[in-house]
């Protein structure tokens, strides 16, 4: 039906962005307009592709059936009418890809405040949801007259990073199984390239020969005072659920690694690291659960390797600084 794809009211740099209108008057289900448009737009995200999304919900001044002429009862009803509006469209994007959940950055619903009319006005347009999907690696300033969502326990969240692998020791401690010492390396984009270190100690199956055992600690340290930031190689990537360097203080990392040399080094390296991370629910409700932050994240390349072998290997991230 001709109405129900519109450009959208609010002004913004997004790079897809429409107006979801004509809703079935006092309902929140998609229109099947609207649900090809979401399908499409959403599909077409590839894996690489960095985005974020607004959505903003809308209702006509109409209140509830029998609600009689009680303005502040009729605009309660339509906030909440509008909200359960945005929802669907958060809980569909979701359905068609669940990179969708971490990646909502505003979700309001106006209700039917953004337009003076009689209360008995129903038009098609303002029985609506709008979507702003932003094609960029960090999240934009906030449209306008959208009021932001409050900011999620521990601070925010960075989805654009780059990890370095600059160093690892292992160590036989019985025949196929060996202990382990990786320093990752973690830079986020979004904080001026801040970067930190980590030790991620750990034990697992793997092989690997390292002259004079029991001098795990010492090597590393010694590796410590090495440490070149500036010189250093990253690996740039996007995060599945995004987090911060508090998020990282005792995550699992989990490290897939082989090669060696005397002291430098090449080295085949793949990291990936999960733990507990607040995001937003795709209704923009704040929710705490284990999470992937990074998932294979190919950091081979030279480093400083003491030892030869290969491991499959994780433990705790512990800050160095």
């Amino acid at each position: 039906m001709a109405g129900r794809l519109l450009p959208p009211q609010i002004l913004t740099s997004a790079t897809q962005k429409i107006r979801l209108a004509d809703f079935t008057t006092g309902r929140s289900e998609l229109q099947p307009e609207h649900r090809d448009w979401l399908e499409q737009t959403v599909h077409h995200l590839t894996p690489y592709d960095q985005f974020w999304v607004d959505i903003v919900g809308f209702a006509s001044k109409l209140g509830p059936a029998g609600g009689g002429n009680d303005p502040e009862a009729s605009s309660a009803f339509n906030r909440q009418l509008s909200y359960d509006r945005a929802n669907s469209v958060a809980r569909y994007m979701e359905k068609c890809s669940n990179r969708v959940t971490s990646r909502i950055r505003e979700f309001s619903a106006h209700g039917s405040d953004d337009y003076s009319a009689p209360a008995s006005d129903n038009r098609s347009a303002e029985r609506a949801v709008e979507v702003h999907i932003y094609m960029v690696p960090v999240p934009p300033p906030p449209p306008p007259n959208v009021d932001p969502l409050p900011p999620l326990p521990g601070g925010r969240r960075y989805g654009s990073w780059a990890i370095a692998a600059p160093a690892s020791v292992t160590e036989s401690v019985i025949p196929g199984a060996v202990a382990a010492a990786n320093i990752i390396v973690f830079r986020c984009h979004e904080r001026n390239n801040e970067t930190r270190a980590y030790i991620c100690p750990a034990g697992g199956p793997g092989y690997s020969f390292a002259p004079g055992g029991g001098k795990i600690m010492t090597i590393i340290k010694a590796i410590l005072g090495r440490l070149n930031y500036s010189g250093m190689s990253f690996t740039d990537v996007t995060a599945i659920t995004p987090f911060n360097f508090r998020d990282l203080e005792g995550a699992t990392c989990m490290v897939a690694s082989g090669g060696g040399a005397g002291i430098y080094g090449s080295q085949l390296c793949y990291v990936s690291v999960y733990g507990k991370v607040w995001y937003r629910e795709a209704n923009g409700s704040p929710f705490i659960a284990t999470k992937d932050f990074v998932k294979n994240a190919n950091c081979s390349g030279n480093d400083v390797t003491y030892g030869v072998g290969g491991s499959a290997v994780g433990g705790p991230l512990i800050g160095l600084q």
